[in-house]
């Protein structure tokens, strides 16, 4: 029955949020990775656009708050008032990031979180998604009318997941933009700079993972991706002599789960070279110091590959940043002999030590 009540006067907040006019100069974000990453970067890049981060959590709120930025919790009346007049909502999953029943005329941005082979949302066959995505049921048209709103725009990263997400949201492809995804410009920066970038934004629990990571030979990460089924994946491994074989060869192997994903793995703290990196914890900082990622088919596989690929020509590049990328390295590579390989931050080697400090140089930091 609460839920009933709840939804009645979620419609009644629908109905008069078509009523207020939108200001096309507010923009609120709301969501994970993709939607804070252009946060951070408009709040610093564009003075003409008001952005605002809306969030379910009120500790995320503080956090953001603590940067000098304007963050609001959706359900506080500055978040609800935001929300009614914001011209344009920036999330990565649905409206639902920041709140499904203000959205009125407001144009809506969905930058998604991730590419590859699934099928999301309306191109569902099987399992309890495909049931909520169902057009023709009543039940998910009441419970999650936010679902069938389709975004005005769609970030795609090439043409061929254009083609992919215009099936699964039912969109046009004229609704797709193709760029990187604002989350993956990072993997390109030298680790200085990532390791500042860190420190700007008071992300602690990111630089003790890398500080973490300095001490070991060489550094694995797990990253398998969501089942709906909810089947604990980890139950084949034998923890503790994957533990040994590290403990022997000092290497240090990192668990991040998919945030909805319900195992624990508290019974890892016990391990000296087992560790849990949480779901509250950005990846996208920590993936340039690891060396091996071991995965299925989480899109996380494909943030990884970029690295090298945009220079071998094995991904096209037609991106700025990523063009930029590509033809330093063709104009050098006849010049010297290039080979991309890992190699440890802070570990002393000459060439590694030159390399950021000509990062930092040409980045204006020394």
């Amino acid at each position: 029955m609460m839920l009933v009540i709840k939804h009645l006067l979620g419609y009644f907040i629908l109905l008069v949020s078509y009523v207020f006019p939108r200001i096309s100069t507010i923009w609120v974000f709301g969501g994970e990775n993709n939607a804070k990453y252009l946060y951070y970067k408009l709040n610093e890049k564009a003075a003409d656009i008001n952005c605002i981060w809306i969030s379910k959590s009120k500790e995320e709120v503080a956090q953001v708050c603590s940067l000098k930025y304007k963050a609001f919790y959706l359900w506080s009346l500055k978040g609800l008032f935001y929300s009614l007049i914001a011209g344009r909502y920036i999330y990565t999953f649905s409206v639902s990031d920041i709140n499904p029943w203000t959205i009125g005329w407001t144009k809506r941005v969905n930058l998604w979180h991730g590419v590859g082979i699934k099928n999301v949302e309306f191109k569902c066959k099987l399992g309890p998604l495909a049931k909520k995505y169902n057009p023709n049921s009543l039940k998910s048209r009441f419970l999650y009318p936010y679902l069938f709103f389709r975004p005005h725009l769609f970030l795609s990263t090439s043409p061929l997941m254009t083609k992919h997400f215009t099936e699964c949201f039912r969109i046009s492809e004229d609704r797709c933009i193709e760029a990187m995804y604002p989350r993956n410009e990072i993997l390109l920066w030298a680790h200085d700079q990532i390791e500042e970038f860190l420190k700007r934004y008071n992300k602690e629990q990111e630089l003790d993972v890398i500080e973490d990571c300095a001490s070991y030979s060489y550094v694995y990460i797990y990253m398998p991706t969501w089942r709906e089924d909810k089947r604990n994946i980890l139950e084949i491994i034998d923890f503790d002599r994957l533990n040994q074989l590290c403990i022997k060869n000092n290497n240090l192997f990192l668990f991040r789960l998919h945030p909805n994903t319900e195992i624990n793995l508290d019974m890892l703290v016990s391990y000296s070279n087992l560790r849990i990196i949480d779901s509250s914890c950005d990846i996208y900082p920590i993936l340039p110091f690891t060396d091996v990622l071991i995965t299925d088919y989480s899109s996380i596989y494909y943030d990884y590959m970029g690295i090298s690929k945009w220079c071998t020509g094995e991904w096209k590049a037609n991106k700025k940043g990523t063009i930029a990328y590509r033809d330093y390295y063709n104009k050098i590579k006849t010049k010297v002999n290039v080979q991309f390989e890992k190699v440890k931050g802070h570990s002393g080697d000459k060439y590694n030590d030159m390399a950021d400090m000509l990062a930092k140089k040409a980045c204006g930091v020394l």
